[in-house]
């Protein structure tokens, strides 16, 4: 559980934290979804693998298809009703609920005077939803969906625009993320990058990286 006296050490060079949406800031349990929508399914993973990890849903995160297309063709792909798709969004929209420890998190950072920025790849109508349900998110300066550009993690083009729209320095910059496959082309552009699991990991990946950092500065000062 997080405990705010973990927070007691300086953030500097960090100005800035960027966060993934889903497994990082909201719980995000595909086999809860599926089992929602489909109780009676022999195999929810097989439903898993063939729904969330299709280039269907690919699609649908970067708004190259919406809804209703995505219903069309996901009955087809697993050989479903349109009601079982509509209660698939609802299962989501249900579930995704916020990571209480990373809230709590995000408010000592902004006590902190760090600036908070969220980087997802989502649908737009989960993103909708979410950005208008949950008030916590009123804390961010600005948060970029690949539903917004038609471009996904982890395609390097939607690391650079986060940094361009909002005059980030990527070496004063952290990014924070539960898939390993997307932190690389951050770290390419300079970013600071932390592979999430827990908060409490994170900060103490962070108070480990400062103390290397300072560590370094001593060696080359002394050599």
């Amino acid at each position: 559980m997080f405990k705010k006296d973990n927070m007691n050490f300086s953030l500097i060079p960090y100005e800035y934290f960027v966060f993934d949406f889903a497994g990082v800031l909201f719980h995000c349990d595909y086999i809860k979804f599926v089992q929602q929508a489909f109780p009676n399914h022999a195999n929810h993973q097989e439903l898993v693998d063939k729904i969330f990890h299709s280039e269907l849903f690919v699609e649908y995160d970067k708004n190259l298809i919406d809804t209703k297309e995505l219903t069309v063709k996901l009955c087809e792909l697993v050989s479903c009703q349109s009601v079982d798709i509509d209660n698939l969004i609802l299962a989501i929209k249900e579930h995704m609920v916020p990571m209480q420890d990373t809230v709590l998190f995000l408010h000592e950072l902004k006590k902190k005077n760090v600036k908070l920025y969220g980087l997802t790849n989502m649908p737009k109508e989960v993103f909708d939803h979410l950005m208008k349900t949950y008030e916590f998110l009123a804390l961010f300066e600005n948060t970029t969906a690949s539903s917004e550009l038609g471009i996904a993690k982890p395609d390097s083009k939607i690391y650079q625009h986060v940094l361009n729209k909002n005059n980030l320095d990527p070496s004063k910059t952290v990014f924070i993320d539960d898939r390993a496959v997307n932190l690389p082309p951050a770290e390419q552009l300079g970013i600071n990058t932390f592979l999430f699991t827990t908060v409490d990991q994170l900060i103490d990946g962070l108070k480990a990286r400062k103390t290397s950092a300072r560590l370094d500065n001593v060696s080359q000062a002394i050599f």
